[in-house]
C-alpha cells in the first residue's frame, strides 16, 4: 500500500464524522434512559389518580377497537397520546404491557434532549448545547416518564416545535417553514396547553418583522403622531383578539375578566416551583440571558432563538396563569407547574447563552431575580404537607428535604433566598473580574 493510500485510509469517512459528533448527545441520552428506566421498573403501579386509569381505558380502548372509549363508552378525545400508547396493549400480559408503556415513555420524554441541544446549538457552542441538553433531561417533572399521562409526549413535541420554529425564522427555507407549520398544528393535538404554540409561532415572526432593519428604516421617518397611531393600533388588535379568544374559551372568559389577582398569585406559584426544580441559578440566568447587552451583533439564529424562546415563555406563562385561576373557581386552588415545565428547555438555553457570554444587562437581571424571589415566597410553604405534589414536580426537591434533613417550610425558604443572592453574585462576577476558560470550569464545578 502506498504513502497516498495509507493516508486517505485514515482519514476518517464523512458519517463516520458525523458519528462520533452525535456521540457525547447520545451518551446523555441513553444514560438519562437508564436512569428514568431504573425509575419506571420500580414505578410498580399507578397511582395519579384518574389522570393514568383514564388514560390506559382510553389507550387500551384504542388497541382493541381502534377508537377511544371508557369502560367501554365511546369518549372523545383529541390527544394523540392514547394512540401512541395504544401498541403497548397489544402484548397479552397486562403486567409486561404496562412496563413496555412506561419504558416507551422513558424513551419518549427524555428525546426532548435532542431538540434541545439542537436549539442551543444555533447560538452556543457544543459544550454549552450540552449542558442545555442535559438540563432539559434531569428537572424534577421528567418523573412523569414512569407515569401513564400525557407529559411524556408533550414535553420533547414543545421542546421539538420551538427548534422547528427558531429554525423557520432563522433560515426562511420551505422545508423548515413547512415543519414549524406543521409541528405547531399537531401540537394542540398533542395535549390542550400546547395550544400556545402555534401563537406563539405567530407572535415571534411578528416580533422579527417589527424589529428588522426594515422596520427600523421606517420607523425613523415616523412622526410622535405615528407613534401615538401606532401604539392605539396595537391596543385594538390586542382587545380584538382578547374577545375572540374570549368567545372561544370560557376559561379564559373567566379568568381575565374576574379573576385577575388569581392569575397572578396563582400563576406566580407555578413560577416558584419552576424555579425550586429547574435551580435558582438557570431561572434567573435563563431569563436575564436572552436579553442581550448593548454592542452585541445580532445575527439571524440569535434573533430567531430569543423571538422563539421569549414568545413561548411569556405564552406558557400566561396560559398557566389562566389555567391556574379557573381550575380555583371550578375545582381546587393548585400549584399547577405542570402546565410550565414547557419553558424548561428554553430557561437552560438562555443560561447557555449568558455562560458563554456572561454579559447582560443589569435591569434583565434585576427584574429575573425579582420575579424569582416573588414567586419562591409566594409559594410558601411549598407544599411540604405532600411526599410528592403531582402538579408542581419541582416542589419535590424541598419534600425530600423535609423527610430526609428535617428542613421545615421556613428553613427551605431561607435557603431559596441564599440560593438567590449566591445565584446574583456568580451572575455579576464577570464584570468585576478576568473572564476566561479556567473561570467558567471553576465556576461551573462550584454550582
Amino acid at each position: 500500500m502506498s504513502i497516498a493510500t495509507a493516508r486517505a485510509a485514515a482519514v476518517p469517512r464523512p458519517w463516520v464524522s458525523r458519528l462520533l459528533a452525535a456521540v457525547p448527545i447520545l451518551s446523555i441520552y441513553l444514560w438519562l434512559c437508564v436512569l428514568y428506566g431504573w425509575e419506571a421498573w420500580g414505578h410498580v403501579t399507578p397511582w395519579l389518580n384518574s389522570d393514568e386509569l383514564e388514560t390506559a381505558q382510553l389507550s387500551r380502548a384504542v388497541a382493541e377497537t381502534g377508537e377511544t372509549a371508557r369502560r367501554g363508552v365511546p369518549y372523545s378525545t383529541h390527544g394523540l397520546y392514547p394512540y401512541v400508547l395504544a401498541p403497548v396493549w397489544w402484548v397479552q400480559d397486562v403486567g409486561q404491557a404496562y412496563g413496555v408503556a412506561k419504558f416507551l415513555n422513558v424513551l419518549l420524554m427524555t428525546s426532548a434532549v435532542f431538540p434541545a441541544y439542537g436549539l442551543a446549538r444555533m447560538v452556543v457552542s457544543k459544550p454549552w448545547a450540552l449542558f442545555a441538553a442535559a438540563g432539559t433531561g434531569v428537572i424534577p417533572a421528567l418523573y412523569y416518564s414512569s407515569m401513564l399521562v400525557e407529559e411524556p409526549l408533550a414535553y420533547p413535541w414543545a421542546t421539538l416545535c420551538a427548534y422547528l420554529i427558531a429554525n423557520a425564522l432563522a433560515l426562511r427555507t420551505r422545508w423548515w417553514i413547512g415543519g414549524a407549520v406543521l409541528g405547531s398544528l399537531i401540537a394542540p393535538l398533542v395535549r390542550e396547553q400546547l395550544a400556545v404554540i402555534p401563537a406563539a409561532f405567530v407572535i415571534a415572526a411578528l416580533a422579527l418583522a417589527a424589529s428588522g432593519p426594515r422596520a427600523k428604516r421606517e420607523y425613523a421617518r415616523w412622526s410622535r403622531w405615528d407613534w401615538v397611531g401606532g401604539v392605539l393600533l396595537l391596543a385594538g388588535v390586542v382587545i380584538v383578539v382578547n374577545a375572540a379568544v374570549s368567545h372561544f374559551s370560557f376559561a379564559w372568559l373567566v379568568s381575565t375578566q374576574h379573576y385577575k389577582d388569581r392569575m397572578l398569585e396563582n400563576g406566580l406559584w407555578a413560577v416558584g416551583a419552576l424555579a425550586v426544580g429547574v435551580g435558582v441559578l438557570p431561572m434567573i440566568a435563563g431569563i436575564a440571558g436572552l436579553i442581550r447587552p448593548r454592542g452585541e451583533t445580532w445575527s439571524r439564529e440569535l434573533r430567531a432563538v430569543v423571538a422563539t424562546a421569549g414568545s413561548l415563555i411569556v405564552g406558557f406563562g400566561w396560559y398557566t396563569a389562566v389555567k391556574a385561576a379557573y381550575i380555583s373557581t371550578t375545582f381546587s386552588t393548585l400549584v399547577v407547574e405542570r402546565n410550565l415545565i414547557y419553558v424548561a428547555p428554553l430557561l437552560f438555553v438562555g443560561t447557555a447563552m449568558f455562560f458563554e457570554r456572561p454579559l447582560t444587562r443589569w435591569w434583565a437581571v434585576a427584574g429575573a431575580a425579582g420575579l424569582t424571589l416573588a414567586a419562591i415566597l409566594l409559594v410558601y410553604p411549598y407544599q411540604m404537607q405532600f411526599r410528592v405534589y403531582s402538579d408542581a414536580p419541582g416542589l419535590s426537591l424541598l419534600q425530600a428535604a423535609n423527610r430526609t434533613y428535617a428542613w421545615t417550610p421556613d428553613r427551605a425558604r431561607n435557603v431559596m433566598i441564599g440560593f438567590i443572592v449566591l445565584s446574583l453574585v456568580v451572575i455579576v462576577l464577570p464584570r468585576v473580574l478576568p473572564w476566561g476558560t479556567r473561570q467558567v470550569l471553576a465556576l461551573v464545578a462550584v454550582l
